[in-house]
């Protein structure tokens, strides 16, 4: 993670993210082109926002947010998304 990113911490309820690409080559082994691959509803979360508890959203935790939700920032030519704890709709358990 960018140094940078470490001096900022979300507001309230969102959480910064790394978004999660999509596959440059189909599981038939097709290359799909940037322009034709759809973008994903999925991140990992960095930072929690200070109005929600740390452990209910550890570092790490992939999520899955609702379409058209996110905020997409780029610092220090590193893209990341902000998405706030209500428009997550899934997240995945660290330890399965």
């Amino acid at each position: 993670m960018s140094k940078v990113i470490d001096a900022y911490t979300p507001c309230g309820t969102y959480l910064l993210c790394r978004p999660l690409i999509a596959a440059e080559k189909s599981k038939g082994g097709i290359y799909i082109p940037e322009s034709a691959r759809n973008p994903l509803n999925q991140a990992v979360v960095l930072k929690c926002g200070d109005a929600l508890a740390p452990e209910d959203w550890p570092k790490g935790t992939e999520v899955m947010f609702t379409q058209h939700s996110e905020s997409a920032l780029k610092i220090d030519d590193e893209q990341f998304v902000l998405v706030t704890a209500e428009n997550v709709v899934m997240k995945k358990l660290l330890d399965k």
